[in-house]
């Protein structure tokens, strides 16, 4: 947790090695990650995804929601062929509890809520074994302190646990986003 410009995101895609990095390690797994070989560290990718605190600007306003769900099945070669990628795509719509009718429509079409679950059902496309989250409320802190805005904000991530328990990171500047998982993982 650290205040706005701390490197959270910075942080984050260093882990994924998005940027590089100058100095130190970054054990992962009991490999270091700024050591990899470009097709080691390719292939370590489908097991490691992140989720930016920008979902509108995660997401290409030229793809489909379905088409950006797609994308990491079609370039890691993910199933068989392109049917069960779509059913694939149609089955993480649901868990993150958004129609799959809405395949076709694009993320400008969605609000940031719902494109923050489209964000996440893409990171899980690829099954990963560690998702990383970086997050920034919805809401200015002031507001989201107010108990509606603060549950919309944490029902996402709470879904996210239960549905698939999977070991995860969180960065945010919030501290009652992160407070609110604690008890989770430290009863």
């Amino acid at each position: 947790m650290g205040g706005s410009g701390c490197g959270k995101t910075t942080l984050g895609r260093a882990i994924l090695q998005l940027v590089p990095t100058t100095s130190g390690k970054i054990i992962l797994n009991g490999k270091d990650m700024t050591t990899l070989s470009p097709k080691i560290l390719r292939e370590s990718r489908k097991d490691l995804q992140i989720v930016f605190q920008d979902p509108y600007g995660s997401l290409n306003p030229r793809l489909s929601i379905g088409e950006a769900i797609l994308e990491p099945l079609n370039v890691h070669s993910i199933l068989k062929n392109k049917n069960e990628r779509k059913e694939k795509v149609m089955e993480l719509l649901q868990k993150v509890n958004l129609n799959p009718d809405q395949f076709n429509r694009y993320p400008h079409q969605f609000s940031g809520g719902q494109r923050q679950r489209i964000c996440i059902a893409r990171a899980l496309a690829l099954n990963p074994n560690f998702l990383i989250f970086v997050i920034l409320p919805v809401y200015p802190p002031s507001i989201a302190c107010f108990r509606p805005f603060s549950l919309i904000i944490n029902n996402v991530f709470f879904l996210f646990l239960i549905l698939f328990l999977l070991p995860s990171c969180f960065f945010s500047l919030f501290f009652p986003l992160l407070s609110f998982f604690l008890p989770f993982w430290f009863p």
